[in-house]
């Protein structure tokens, strides 16, 4: 024996998800099967902006990310495809 507890209360190993529950992604009802989680480097890259850009839209609002412990961020492709959609309709209103 390792002298760890156990953390299912059913004796049968550790709990499954529990990373995901750690993290905060299935307490928010957020759906993250089969999504792909890119990190702040991998969105500046693929928006052709610097990562400072990247955090503050993270902060203002504009684009939907899961904070990790230490700051970091996570952020489903799916998230960066709306913020476009977004911005793009509010330019052709202005």
């Amino acid at each position: 024996m390792s002298g760890r507890t156990n953390p299912r209360p059913d004796g049968q190993g550790p709990r499954q998800g529990h990373a995901r529950e750690f993290y905060g992604i299935i307490n928010r009802g957020v759906d993250m099967t089969n999504k792909k989680l890119l990190t702040v480097e991998e969105v500046a890259e693929r928006l052709r902006v610097r990562k400072e850009t990247v955090r503050r839209y993270i902060r203002e609002g504009s684009l939907e990310a899961l904070s990790l412990p230490g700051g970091s961020y996570r952020v489903r492709e799916d998230a960066i495809a709306a913020m476009l959609k977004v911005k793009g309709a509010s330019n052709e209103m202005s």
